[in-house]
């Protein structure tokens, strides 16, 4: 046997009827009711929030949203304090070209009398008097010939 064209579909009612071609208008109306009476059905239990509970999640959300800032902010200072840190590593040549290098304080504290004298040659040393350690002063700069030196930009 040869089949031709679309399969016919038939509508099965499940109630008996004498016009299927009714009952199967009749059998959608009814559907479409039922469809609307389920879409518009509501709870009849109340759980919404009270006000108090309401007001009470704003609370908490300024709360998360302050500490959230203070967070940023103590991140940004460590960002900057880590930058800091990276920038004063001893052994870059470009950070003294002009400049002395700063003294350490290691050797000189606030309670500390320091003392200055002039040695034979005319230069002047500090001591101090609790730890009698001799600060030289800092010797003149390096003169570097002025090149053209490839830099990479900061990473920053």
């Amino acid at each position: 046997m040869i089949k031709r064209g679309k399969p016919v579909v038939y509508y099965h009612s499940v109630t008996p009827a004498a016009n299927l071609f009714l009952q199967k208008k009749w059998d959608e109306k009814m559907y479409d009711i039922h469809r609307r009476n389920v879409m518009s059905a509501k709870a009849r239990i109340d759980n919404r929030l009270s006000d108090f509970h309401i007001k009470f999640n704003f609370h908490l959300k300024d709360i998360r949203k302050q500490s959230e800032k203070r967070r940023q902010e103590e991140i940004a200072k460590l960002n900057q304090e880590m930058l800091r840190n990276i920038l004063n590593v001893k052994g870059q040549i470009s950070r003294f070209i002009g400049t002395n290098p700063p003294v350490t304080q290691k050797t000189r504290s606030k309670s500390a009398t320091v003392r200055s004298t002039k040695d034979g040659n005319g230069r002047t040393t500090t001591t101090t008097k609790q730890s009698r350690l001799i600060i030289r002063p800092q010797t003149a700069p390096l003169q570097l010939r002025k090149c053209k030196v490839k830099t990479n930009p900061p990473w920053y």
